[in-house]
Order: C-alpha cells, then structure tokens, then sequence
C-alpha cells in the first residue's frame, strides 16, 4: 500500500501542536489527577488531549486505525496511528518542561511516520521513514560516533521490569565511564538522540505508545536500534536499546 507521507507528516504536525496548546491550557486551568498505579498519573488532560488526537486523525484517515494509552484501540489493517497524549506525565503535573506529545503512523509492522512534540521547548521532531528527521522544519545531520567515556546515556525503567535490572545497567555505564540521565519521557529522549542532545537511551520495557515516534525520529538520526515492533510488541511493549554506532554493540551485549 502506498501512502503520502510527506503529506501525513504535515498534517500530523499541526495536529500536535494543536494537542500540545491544550494540554499547557488544562495545566494552567488547574488538573484533576488520577493514579494508574504506583508513580502512574493520568490527568483529564491526557484523556482530552487523546481524544484530539484520535478525531482530528480520524477527520483525515476515517478508515485507520488508533492505538492510545488513554482509550480502548481501535484496530484496521490499512495502518495504525500510535499515540502517547502527554509522554512524561509527572513531570507535566509538577510543571517541569520535559514532557511531549508522541504520534506514530503504523503499517504492517513498519514504522513510517513519528512526531513527537515538546510544547514548553516548542520543539518538535517529525521523520518519514528513510526520509530523515527534522527539528523544527530543519533538517538534522547524521549523528557523529561519540566514544564510551563522552557520552550521555538516556535511560527510564517501569514496574514493568525488573529494579536490580536497572541497577545493573547503571553499574555498566559507570563501569564505562559513560554518563547516564533518567529525564522521565522516553518518547523525548528518543527523540533527543536524533539532535544528539544525548547519545543513546534504554529501556528494559516500553509500551508502543512511548517508543514508536522517537525511535524513528532517532532511527532516522543514523541511531543504530534494536527491532522494537515483533513478537506483537504494538500491544504488549519491548525492550528498548538506540543509541550511536561507537556504542551500541557494547550497550547491546550487556544490557538485558
């Protein structure tokens, strides 16, 4: 099936902007917040910012499918729209800045369209497959090798994995004289990668809606990436490794 992407990217675009607006309007309003689990926050804003979403890309492509953290997917075999309405919600609720807003486009395993935007930076990075990314309307160059003890690794964890996981990875890093962040959004510090603000990010577990945006955005970057969409990770998460190409096999071998 072939698809204009390039239009897509446009669209989908402005419609992150749009989602980006409202959710800075809901936190300045007041917020009414609910708790998922532990350390698990979902607001009204997040509900209404999905709900955006979903109509404005279902106004565009009625017959595709939408897959959201926030609402019951709803499936299509002409492709999926993958959508984490606010990656970073504590840190949104605590008006910190880094948080995003994450819109993927899927096809048969494949993904060919991520956005993800972070309104308080008003940055926002958009990649075509095999098209490359751009920050801002401009384009990115491809990432430079960046060795072990100059670079700053991204990494998050969830109840989803194990702690002495974690901790194992930080060890490593520390062992490699590698410096490490846990930002609180992995969709944005995917998306980091590819403007080499930090030179890799990992995640023992992902959800689909956190992952699939930034890891093209960083894919497209020249990221090296381990495979995150088989074994029917849209519904049920992978683990997450990208990072530059000096790294990456050493952070593959002994990251589980």
């Amino acid at each position: 099936m072939s698809f204009n992407l390039s239009e897509r990217a446009k669209v989908v675009a402005e419609i992150a902007r749009k989602a980006g607006a409202i959710a800075q309007q809901h936190r300045r309003q007041g917020l009414e917040i609910d708790n998922k689990g532990v350390q698990d926050f979902v607001t009204q804003a997040d509900r209404a910012v999905e709900s955006l979403i979903s109509e404005q890309l279902l106004a565009h492509y009625p017959q595709e499918g939408i897959f959201g953290e926030e609402h019951k997917p709803r499936t299509s075999d002409l492709g999926t729209w993958v959508i984490d309405p606010i990656d970073g919600t504590t840190n949104y609720i605590k008006g910190m800045d880094y948080w995003c807003v994450s819109i993927a486009f899927v096809f048969d395993n494949e993904i060919l369209l991520g956005c993800v935007y972070a309104p308080d930076k008003d940055a926002l990075y958009l990649a075509v497959k095999d098209q490359g990314v751009t920050l801002n309307g401009k384009r990115l160059e491809p990432l430079a090798a960046v060795p072990a003890h100059k670079a700053i690794m991204g990494i998050g964890r969830s109840s989803r994995s194990e702690f002495s996981g974690y901790i194992a990875a930080i060890e490593f890093l520390h062992q490699q004289d590698m410096d490490y962040r846990r930002f609180g959004s992995a969709a944005l510090t995917l998306a980091q990668v590819a403007s080499a603000e930090v030179d890799g990010y990992y995640e023992a577990h992902l959800n689909s809606w956190d992952a699939c945006a930034g890891w093209l955005i960083a894919a497209e970057a020249g990221a090296i990436c381990t495979q995150f969409l088989v074994d029917g990770a849209l519904e049920k998460g992978n683990r997450t490794l990208v990072s530059n190409s000096t790294i990456f096999d050493q952070l593959d071998d002994n990251f589980a």
